[in-house]
């Protein structure tokens, strides 16, 4: 299961009470899964996602 290693590296540390990088980055670069949301996340590919033309698309395959 991936969620209690997701909800373990988003924490805050106990003793600062600050979230540490070095956990998020570790979780992301060991999960391959996370490391495709990031990388899609932040890609220029991002944008097409608020187009109307991708729900065009799936109801053309539909019907």
């Amino acid at each position: 299961m991936k969620f209690p290693d997701l909800v373990h590296a988003f924490k805050p540390d106990p003793v600062t009470n600050r979230q540490d990088p070095n956990r998020i980055f570790d979780f992301i670069s060991h999960t391959p899964e996370a490391m495709h949301m990031i990388t899609w996340l932040f890609s220029p590919w991002e944008s097409l996602l608020a187009t109307d033309s991708w729900k065009a698309q799936a109801l053309i395959l539909i019907r």
